[in-house]
C-alpha cells in the first residue's frame, strides 16, 4: 500500500471514510476480491470514482437490479454494465457427465501431473 488517509473532517455521525492508494494493481485487486467476505458486516470497500464516472453507474443502477431480479448475473466493471444471462460459471455441461482426466499428460503451463 502506497498511502491512506481519512476523508473529510470529524463529526459525530460517526466513522469517516478511509482512501487507499496502491503502488500495484494486483494488491488492489486482491483486496478487491476480499471485499465480498465482507458483504455481511457494517465495511464496504468501493472504487473510489470521480464525479461523472459516478454518475455514469448511478444511471445505470435500475438496469443491473432488474436484470438481478430476473436471476441473471451483472456486476459494473468500472463504469460499464455487465449482464450475463446464465449464472453457470466456467464450462456448461450436464450433471450426469464426468469430466475425463487422462494421467501422464500435461495440464497447463506443461506440467505433468505425477
Amino acid at each position: 500500500m502506497e498511502r491512506a488517509h481519512r476523508v473529510g473532517q470529524r463529526r459525530d455521525a460517526g466513522p469517516r471514510p478511509i482512501v487507499a492508494r496502491f503502488s500495484r494493481y494486483s494488491d488492489r485487486e486482491a483486496v478487491m476480491r476480499s471485499a465480498r467476505k465482507l458483504r455481511e458486516t457494517n465495511i464496504y470497500i468501493s472504487d473510489d470514482l470521480c464525479a461523472a464516472s459516478q454518475a455514469i453507474k448511478n444511471a445505470q443502477m435500475p438496469q443491473l437490479k432488474q436484470a438481478r431480479a430476473q436471476g441473471k448475473v451483472a456486476y459494473f466493471k468500472y463504469t460499464k454494465l455487465i449482464i450475463k444471462e446464465s449464472p453457470v460459471r466456467g464450462i456448461s455441461r450436464p450433471r450426469n457427465e464426468t469430466l475425463t482426466v487422462r494421467p501422464g499428460r500435461t495440464q497447463g503451463w506443461g506440467r505433468s501431473r505425477r
